[in-house]
């Protein structure tokens, strides 16, 4: 009679009271963790895997400059020695929790002493390993964002959940359109991903690829049965509606329907003529508004330099009265050398670049508020001149 592929390992691990299956020659036997449960973390159903937990638990045990001394499957050890103490610290992971053992002595004349609990590191390890789970990426967006393929192609084939979100709730698909990864996008469709998920500004992969211009993409995603929705009254909307006729008049043309290509071309030039009028149209309200905001946060800096010079004047005068002789300078902070007192006003412009539109107003503070303004408005401009663009693709009817 054979051992069977299974052995039951007698590896009682404190605190948990049953031993646990391990395969006999795949997995190797490991020792159980000395010492005590110091702590326990809950892992939030965003980290699907064993190999996220231990990612997170490696980079928050070695960002507190903790040494790794085992690694295996679902257990990670780790080893810290300073101030007088010799701490070993074991992370269990199963059941959607990390367990975490201490053993620690005291170290007097190179040998171990006393058991000691060190709480500060313990309670440093369990806060960082906490905030890093709430804030870990799922796998699945790691990957695609890392344009890792392998990784995402092995989590799609063990069935890893296909629609989950990242940050600005961009989904895998989104990520590997915006990256202009054909070999993701496809295997996500393959597998069933959403092709009509829309991130947290409302941008699906299709209408990612049609801003990028990413032919093989949109094309790929409308073969799924992706579309945009009905034509609007944004500037957006219209844009996406005229692209994506666009792109399917194209088709018809290759496949020699001339008439519903060219049907659809008008339609496609009608939206995106709209959007482009559109798009100019927020760009220059937009342009006001950084002026606006420009304006005001010049008043506010006067205002404050003008309570600034009258404080410092009244602390002067009041100095002037209290010397026998009158003496004291009303700015006595920026005398002797000093710089002198800030001016009320002063622009500061940046650098004109070249090739970006013309959309920067040479007068504005410069602060990320009004920053943010005329950034809005040199992306609305590009988008219009890319509504041009594919209208100059289009044949003439």
């Amino acid at each position: 009679m054979t051992l069977p592929k299974l052995i039951l390992a007698l590896g009682w691990f404190a605190g948990v009271g049953a031993p646990f299956m391990v395969a006999a020659a795949e997995t190797p036997v490991v020792s159980p963790p000395g010492g005590s449960l110091a702590f326990t973390v809950a892992v939030p159903a965003n980290v699907a895997t064993d190999n996220e937990v231990g990612s997170v638990v490696k980079k928050a045990a070695l960002g507190r400059g903790w040494l790794q001394k085992e690694n295996h499957p679902n257990v990670l050890v780790f080893e810290l020695k300073e101030h007088g103490v010799d701490a070993t610290v074991t992370f269990v992971f199963r059941d959607a929790a990390i367990q975490a053992y201490s053993d620690a002595y005291k170290i007097r004349n190179g040998q171990r002493g006393d058991r000691v609990t060190p709480k500060r590191w313990l309670n440093n390890l369990q806060e960082d390993i906490t905030a890093a789970l709430v804030h870990a990426d799922p796998a699945l967006i790691a990957a695609a964002a890392a344009g890792d393929t392998a990784s995402l192609q092995d989590l799609i084939a063990r069935h890893y959940p296909l629609n989950v979100r990242g940050a600005e709730g961009k989904t895998a698909l989104i990520l590997a359109a915006e990256r202009g990864d054909r070999i993701e996008c496809e295997a996500l469709v393959r597998a069933g991903a959403d092709i009509v998920a829309v991130d947290w500004d409302g941008y699906s992969a299709l209408t990612i690829a049609l801003i990028r211009q990413d032919i093989d993409i949109a094309e790929l995603l409308v073969d799924a049965g992706a579309a945009v929705p009905g034509i609007g009254n944004t500037a957006e909307s219209r844009f996406f509606y005229g692209a994506d006729q666009k792109l399917v008049a194209d088709r018809r043309a290759r496949e020699g329907k001339a008439e519903e290509a060219s049907n659809r071309y008008e339609v496609a030039r009608a939206a995106l003529s709209g959007s482009r009028v559109r798009f100019e149209r927020d760009a220059v309200a937009t342009v006001e508004l950084g002026k606006q905001e420009a304006s005001r946060e010049t008043k506010e800096t006067e205002v404050k330099v003008a309570t600034i010079v009258l404080v410092v004047a009244a602390a002067a005068l009041a100095g002037r009265a209290a010397t026998p002789h009158g003496g004291g300078h009303l700015w006595p902070s920026f005398s002797h050398g000093h710089p002198s007192p800030p001016k009320v006003g002063v622009n500061r412009a940046p650098p004109p670049v070249p090739g970006e539109p013309v959309y920067i107003d040479p007068g504005h503070s410069g602060s990320d508020a009004v920053e943010a303004f005329y950034s809005d408005a040199a992306w609305m401009h590009s988008m219009a001149l890319l509504c041009d663009e594919l209208q100059g693709e289009m044949p003439n009817t």
